[in-house]
């Protein structure tokens, strides 16, 4: 997945003033989820998820900028999205069987 857009800001008063480009790229990225979802007449809905899956390459968050601010937020940005990738990743080794009831 690769995300580009255009930004621009300033803050009230004018200390922080920023524009330039924004890119997201996320290569790789696999996601598989096996279950099943029961509902009866009774508005309860059961679920079962039997497997969890989620694989995928390091992200990578730029900020093309003016300011070096920009910059900052980019490697910062990076750093935890890349921690929740692996944590999400470490968690889809564990799972095998969840099960949850609900009434709507």
């Amino acid at each position: 997945m690769d995300l580009n857009l255009s930004y621009s800001y300033a803050t009230i008063p004018p200390l922080f003033a920023d524009l330039g480009d924004f890119h997201l790229q996320m290569n790789n990225t696999n996601v598989s989820l096996t279950g099943m979802v029961h509902h009866d007449e009774e508005d309860n809905w059961a679920s079962n998820i039997s497997g969890f899956a989620f694989d995928s390459l390091p992200l990578w968050i730029t900020f093309d900028s003016v300011s070096d601010f920009g910059h900052v937020w980019g490697y910062v940005a990076t750093y935890i999205g890349n921690v929740i990738v692996e944590r999400v990743m470490s968690i889809s080794d564990y799972v095998n069987e969840v099960k949850g009831y609900y009434k709507i």
